[in-house]
């Protein structure tokens, strides 16, 4: 009974998983609360000179309080380096996760374009951006090899994410 139990579970994973283009849902909860001590040094950063760089991004832009004050605050809106500064870590600890050092002469597991990119691609179109896809190691020839591409859209006031699954063969908007 244990064992077919077992098998009616991994089948109903393996459709689930085949459903949403090999997507599962976590383990556990991805984002946590923040502690009191991070609390305290989020609400510092509001407090910093203005020409203070807090932080950098890993593209090297500065961030300063007013970056901050987007995320601190509930009632604002999400600040584009943010954004795209936290996107660009995740880029980087998939990658890393996965043993890819150099995104030139290994296939990278995980892309993710800024914000900017989708507005180019939208005004000049793909043969425009190809360029750019092939800074961060993404050709013709290993497209279909990349895992996840993350593409931040901020249209009208709204952020959405578009995700690109080259191997899995899917596209889902968020």
């Amino acid at each position: 009974a244990r064992r077919e139990a077992e098998e009616k579970s991994r089948k109903e994973l393996e459709e689930r998983l085949a459903r949403s283009g090999g997507l599962r849902m976590p383990i556990q909860p991805f984002v946590t609360p923040v502690s009191a001590s991070w609390q305290t040094r989020a609400q510092d950063t509001l407090r910093a000179a203005a020409t203070t760089t807090l932080a950098k991004t890993i593209e090297g832009v500065d961030l300063r309080r007013h970056d901050f004050a987007k995320v601190v605050s509930s009632t604002e809106w999400l600040n584009d380096e943010i954004f795209n500064g936290s996107l660009m870590w995740l880029d980087q600890a998939i990658n890393s996760a996965a043993g890819i050092k150099d995104v030139k002469r290994v296939t990278r597991k995980c892309l993710t374009m800024s914000s900017f990119f989708f507005k180019r691609l939208q005004d000049q179109g793909v043969a425009r951006t190809q360029r750019t896809l092939r800074r961060y190691g993404v050709e013709k020839r290993n497209f279909l090899d990349v895992d996840t591409i993350l593409l931040p859209i901020c249209e009208r006031a709204h952020w959405t994410l578009l995700v690109v699954r080259p191997s899995k063969r899917t596209v889902a908007h968020m």
